[in-house]
Order: structure tokens, then sequence, then C-alpha cells
């Protein structure tokens, strides 16, 4: 039996979005459109602390900052191009916490 998997509601859901400075196509999230290799890394910005949550660091897999989008850790991506390598598009993030610090993976 095939299941449906609902991401939203998560406990370790990240609070953030797209920098406004940036030309992200609104098609992003049918993962029809990759933005132009140019513009990357796509800026973001995190709005809500993980740490109030009790977490350290995003997680491997949670919900991205536009709905119907996801975020992977570097270990997640890892593990996908090792099973399934030429079905994926991986766009390179630069994620801004609420004090200004750029996340690091």
């Amino acid at each position: 039996m095939p299941w449906y998997l609902d991401e939203l509601g998560r406990s370790d859901e990240i609070e953030w979005h797209f920098a406004e400075d940036q030309n992200i196509p609104d098609t992003i999230v049918l993962a029809k459109t990759i933005p132009d290799p140019k513009s990357w890394p796509l800026k973001v910005i995190q709005t809500g602390y993980v740490e109030d949550r009790g977490q350290s660091e995003i997680p491997d897999f949670t919900v991205g900052p536009v709905l119907g989008t996801v975020v992977v850790s570097r270990r997640f991506k890892r593990l996908v191009e090792q099973f399934d390598p030429e079905k994926h598009h991986f766009i390179p993030l630069e994620i801004h916490r609420p004090d200004g610090e750029v996340w690091c993976d």
C-alpha cells in the first residue's frame, strides 16, 4: 500500500523565507524550474531560533522556506547522490540566522 508523507507540523520545522533581493521563479515549488546557477547559493533568512526548541543545527531533512520545498543537510545530500545520483537537483543555500551569522553544514 502506498503512503502519503505529510511534512507539515514537524517539531523541528524552521521558520524562514527567501531573501527578497533574488530572482527566484515561482515554479521552484513544482520542482520544474531550477534557478540560474549564477544566482547560487540562494539566500535564505531564518526568522526563528532552532535553539529555542533544543536544537543545535538544522535537521537532515526539513520543510523548506517555501511550501512544497525541502531543505536537506550535506549528509542527506551525499546519501541520496550515492543511491540515486541522477534524479535530484540540489541547489545550495546560504542560510542567515536571526543573529546575522550564516549556518555552516
